[in-house]
């Protein structure tokens, strides 16, 4: 289940588009906002700012991002790991 949508900011009026995803069988919500950058005040917020803005509105609650990490040597990390 996939959703984009363009919206416009109440406050600076620039256009931004949304792309929400679903993810089947939970309720775990991923979503990105990009602003439209040819269009006036499209750098008013950031895209971080933006994303926090919509969460909060949209009453969802932070999910930090887990990766599977193994190291691959002992005593120091690489850009390999």
């Amino acid at each position: 289940r996939y959703l984009r949508v363009r919206f416009v900011d109440g406050k600076t009026a620039a256009p931004s588009v949304g792309e929400f995803y679903f993810t089947p069988n939970d309720t775990t919500v991923q979503f990105r906002v990009a602003a439209i950058e040819d269009a006036p005040g499209a750098l008013a917020f950031s895209n971080r700012e933006r994303c926090e803005m919509i969460r909060k509105k949209l009453k969802y609650q932070k999910l930090p991002v887990l990766r599977n990490r193994q190291r691959s040597l002992f005593f120091i990390e690489s850009e390999l790991d």
